[in-house]
């Protein structure tokens, strides 16, 4: 039981400059606070290959531990980052992060391939809860989410799914 969850913020300022901003792991501590806090997570950019294993807290009592974050690409020139990540709760929670030009500044898209087993529906929505949140602390001018049905072919190693090819 697959879902995509897509998540698309638009933010004032220059594309390369909030791609940038994306890449270093305390900017994420920092607009999740509150929301999350993640043991074990470095204070450092991300570079391709990085793998983490950290224990999340939400909301300071719910907690996710051996959450597996493996960072797949880091594509500045194209503005993209994929990981695989998965914890014992979630088998597979894919996620690529683009950034485009939009005419307000920067359009930044979450996609989120989720299989959670029988708990994929209600994962999906917690995930674009948090993820909206993280977008509403960073300030975006306006956040758009949808979530969908996915089959077994939605993403890969790119984190591009059939509908996405060029």
């Amino acid at each position: 039981m697959i879902r995509v969850i897509t998540i698309e913020a638009i933010y004032p300022g220059d594309p390369d400059q909030i791609f940038a901003e994306a890449l270093d792991l305390r900017e994420m501590k920092q607009a999740m606070a509150g929301i999350a806090r993640y043991d074990r997570l470095p204070d450092k950019v991300i570079e391709q290959g990085d793998r983490y294993d950290v224990d999340v807290t939400m909301w300071g009592w719910l907690k996710t531990r051996h959450h597996v974050m493996q960072v797949v690409r880091v594509d500045p020139a194209a503005r993209i980052v994929q990981s695989h990540e998965s914890n014992p709760q979630v088998r597979r929670w894919d996620h690529r992060l683009s950034f485009g030009p939009h005419p307000e500044g920067a359009l930044w898209t979450d996609r989120i391939v989720l299989d959670a087993g029988w708990q994929t529906p209600i994962t999906a929505r917690f995930c674009r809860h948090v993820y909206r949140q993280r977008h509403i602390a960073r300030r975006a001018l306006r956040i758009a989410t949808r979530i969908r049905r996915g089959g077994e072919d939605d993403g890969d190693a790119t984190g591009l799914g059939p509908g996405d090819r060029a």
